[in-house]
Formats: C-alpha cells, structure tokens, sequence
C-alpha cells in the first residue's frame, strides 16, 4: 500500500511495505524504516526508530484527509493525498 503525504510543502511517498502487529517496514521516498508504531488511547502516536522515540499527536481539520500534525517541538499540516 502506498500514499503520497504532503508535510507543509513537501511531498512525500509513503509505502507500507510489512507489518506484524505494531511492527512496520516503510519505505518513504527512497528510505527504508522500521518503526514500531503505538496508538494511544489518548489519540496520540508513539514512534519507535534506530533507538528514538517520537510522539505525534495528529487533529483533523474540517476538509477530509488534512490534519494538524503536533509535535514535541513543532507543528505541521498533513495532507493526504492517495489512499
């Protein structure tokens, strides 16, 4: 399955490539992951990648398929445009 995402003004093509449980391999662009992914209860995403932890809390917008991507440090806007 693959998606194209535009991050503020990049574009980027999202690939799922596996996934066991919360166990994914993506690719993005040209560049291999694996990431083990969480959902929170809290409506909140924790990433786990090469040792570091990210948190990413993502709010939808009025207009389907956008949401407010917020970060520890900063915020962007998330679109997605296959699915």
């Amino acid at each position: 399955m693959s998606v194209e995402i535009k991050i503020d003004n990049r574009l980027a093509k999202v690939e799922l490539l596996e996934q066991h449980d919360n166990l994914l391999k993506v690719r993005v662009d040209d560049r291999m992951y694996d990431i083990d992914l969480m959902h929170t209860p809290g409506g909140t995403f924790s990433i786990l990648e090469s040792g570091h932890s990210y948190n990413i809390e993502l709010v939808p917008q009025e207009q389907a398929k956008k949401y407010t991507a917020y970060t520890l440090y900063k915020t962007f806007d998330v679109e997605i445009i296959d699915a």
